[in-house]
């Protein structure tokens, strides 16, 4: 009662005490012969109720003033002294926890006096007490040590946030990294003491397992920044070598490629520190790397070394000679192929971590698909450049050719002129030589007919010539009236053949013509047809000294039809045959009867070719001969419908408005006997025709060749 109530309970009588009656109490009193009871509760100086007094009598008893009195003492002495020796026990027993606390647990623990310089800036820390965790974390005893006894490169920064924790009593919570331990920490610094006083505690723990993982992440992505803005493959190289080299304090780093086939390692990057031996350039496989090295690379396995001087797998001389002890590699494969290696070396044993190991694989695999990138925009944009410039210099063509066109159509443009003014005074010459000439009643003494026929003949080759220019300048300037007619082509072919026979057959070769009638008439425009095939004959006849010239007609297939001159000549040297086409291009290198001649007789057998929607080819061989193809379609659908001369009436459908150029055949035999030998100018004789011809045109065709002025006739049997 008294411990419940804080009040001193007495009972004189238990045998008259109500509260009792019936009661085991009551009981428990008579079985102890207990007669009286007093009780006064023990009440410390805090009020609290830490035991009680109790007095019992055998025979019933009333307590006297004094004896109470006496009890009040003893209990408030009592008390006083049971609570001092709880206090001490519950002293006791918190220090064993405290200890026990202090000695177990994982974080480390550490009370410091901050140390100020007169400017009151907080320069050391004085270590009071550091549990055995923050011991072990730090490798070394710190109680009774500064720090900067400990490290003189302790960072000033645990300093400045000791001292300022100190100074202003309100707590902190860091996260740091502590570059000589390479270890990152979890701090908590409060202070302790009184406030007088520069003494701070801090609780802290190793959080590297959580941190390394966050670094290495920010780390790849300030490398996929540096990638994605730098282009240049070595810029890139450069820039994640540094960063990787110095986030995981390495001494070497290099970008390799590889070539199995050619059993080469190129490294096309190398960093290294100061007094590290530096590798660029290309290597054998087999002297780079040892068999069981290329095995591992080749089957895409990450290579890590902890000792090379331990480890079996390495060359320990070779790896002692370029400052390495530890080192890693990681292949790259593309498309199943080993392709490149990148390496980072340390110059002391170093046990790899997984953490590390995973970082170094993940930039391998990010990084040499960006280089393959940069590669490829780097090729792509000289492959630009050299875009632009091919661009420029067509561009630059371009207007070259259009000012040597425009330079053309002024010089096609003069030998129109000219060759108009030139065609008039000739043919006027010619007629009066002509009647000369052919002056039966008053014949030439033999002197000056000799004299007569030299400038009739050297007239007609002028002649000639000019036609040919105005032809030139009238199908560029698409001026050339062509009159397509239906024609026994095979007929008129041979005929036209046939005008070079003598001159052939003198020079001791054979003329053979293979034209078979066809089925149909085709479409030509009989005076180009003419100067094409005449061309073709004299050209060969020009270069072929033995053998024969064969001129062959024949459909090509059923769309077409094809004429062939070949002869046994010289031959033409493969360089030279592009050019055979182009106007005023001589073939020097090639045997010829003569040198002589303008270059212009083929250009204009292509140019009249393509009037007809036809095409010309030539294939040669040196000293066996050359073969002329001309292939131009049947029918009309590829003509001008307005070209086509068609009898409507008593009138045809085309006309010529246009002085005409044709010569017929004369003027292209005089020339050619007067290649041979005994027709040469100053040799007697000549191959000029002594047929009268009307005044003011050139002189007829020789026997046997049609005259331009009369159309054969259609098919076998004629109009």
């Amino acid at each position: 009662m008294a411990l419940n109530t804080g009040e001193r309970a007495i009972i004189p009588d238990v045998e008259t005490w109500e509260f009792l009656t019936g009661s085991r109490d009551l009981d428990a009193f008579r079985l102890s012969g207990i007669r009286s009871v007093q009780t006064t509760p023990l009440i410390s100086r805090s009020g609290r109720v830490v035991g009680m007094i109790s007095n019992h009598w055998r025979e019933p008893h009333q307590p006297s003033e004094r004896e109470l009195g006496l009890l009040d003492v003893l209990a408030r002495q009592a008390a006083d002294l049971i609570e001092q020796r709880q206090a001490e026990a519950a002293l006791r027993q918190s220090e064993a926890k405290y200890r026990s606390l202090f000695e177990s647990m994982d974080e480390g623990y550490i009370l410091v006096d901050a140390i100020f310089d007169e400017n009151d800036h907080p320069i050391d820390i004085l270590y009071l007490e550091a549990n055995p965790a923050a011991v072990q974390m730090t490798g070394t005893e710190l109680v009774g040590r500064r720090a900067l006894e400990i490290d003189p490169n302790f960072e000033p920064r645990w300093f400045e946030t000791f001292g300022r924790v100190a100074k202003t009593g309100i707590g902190e919570r860091q996260e740091f990294y502590t570059a000589p331990l390479d270890a990152w920490y979890s701090f908590y610094v409060f202070k302790v003491g009184e406030p007088n006083e520069r003494r701070v505690a801090a609780v802290y723990q190793d959080v590297s397992d959580r941190k390394r993982p966050e670094a290495n992440l920010a780390l790849l992505a300030q490398i996929a920044e540096d990638s994605s803005r730098l282009a240049s493959e070595e810029a890139i190289m450069k820039s994640i070598g540094e960063r990787l080299a110095t986030h995981l304090r390495l001494d070497g780093f290099t970008f390799a490629d590889v070539d199995e086939g050619r059993e080469s390692v190129t490294i096309k990057y190398s960093w290294n520190a100061a007094d590290v031996p530096q590798l660029l350039g290309t290597f054998r496989l087999a002297e780079y790397m040892t068999e069981e090295f290329a095995r591992t690379m080749r089957a895409g396995e990450t290579w890590v070394v902890c000792d090379t001087q331990r480890d079996e797998r390495t060359d320990p001389q070779a790896t002692a000679a370029l400052g390495v002890r530890a080192i890693i590699n990681v292949p790259y494969h593309r498309r199943g192929e080993w392709q490149g290696c990148l390496t980072v070396t340390y110059r002391e044993v170093r046990e790899w971590t997984a953490d590390e190991i995973a970082l170094i694989v993940e930039v391998s695999n990010r990084t040499f698909p960006r280089l393959e990138r940069a590669r490829a925009e780097a090729a792509l944009y000289e492959s630009e450049i050299q875009r632009i410039q091919e661009q420029a210099a067509r561009e630059e063509a371009r207007q070259r050719a259009e000012s040597l066109a425009e330079l053309d159509r002024a010089k096609t443009l003069f030998f129109s002129n000219v060759s108009h003014e030139f065609r008039t005074p000739l043919t006027l010459l010619l007629a009066p030589v002509q009647d000369a000439l052919s002056d039966s009643v008053n014949p030439l003494p033999g002197v000056q007919r000799e004299r007569l026929e030299l400038v009739h003949r050297n007239t007609m080759r002028l002649l000639k010539l000019v036609n040919t220019l105005l032809d030139f300048s009238r199908i560029e300037a698409g001026r050339m009236e062509a009159v397509y007619e239906p024609t026994d082509l095979a007929m008129f072919t041979a005929e036209l053949a046939s005008v070079f026979r003598s001159a052939i057959e003198q020079a001791g070769l054979r003329l053979v013509v293979d034209c078979p009638p066809l089925a149909e008439p085709v479409y030509v425009d009989r005076q180009m047809w003419e100067k094409i095939v005449l061309n073709l004959l004299s050209n060969a006849f020009k270069f072929t000294f033995v053998g024969e010239i064969t001129v062959r007609l024949h459909l090509g297939d059923d769309y077409h039809v094809t004429l062939q001159v070949e002869d046994t000549g010289a031959g033409i040297e493969p360089e030279e045959l592009p050019h055979l086409f182009e106007r005023f291009y001589q073939v020097r290198k090639a045997k010829a009867r003569t040198h002589e001649g303008s270059g212009i007789g083929l250009a204009l057998v292509q140019e009249l070719i393509k009037l007809h929607g036809g095409t010309v080819d030539v294939t040669s061989t040196v000293g066996q001969g050359s073969c002329f193809t001309v292939t131009i379609p049947l029918g009309t659908a590829h003509l001008p419908s307005d070209r086509l001369q068609l009898d409507v009436g008593d009138h045809s459908t085309a006309t010529r408005t246009l002085t005409s150029t044709a010569l017929g055949a004369a003027p292209y035999v005089q020339e050619a006997e007067r290649w041979l030998p005994d027709k040469a100018e100053g040799r007697g004789g000549s191959a000029v025709v002594r047929q009268r011809a009307p005044r003011g045109v050139p002189p007829p065709t020789p026997k046997g060749a049609p005259s331009p002025q009369s159309p054969l006739p259609v098919g076998r049997g004629g109009r």
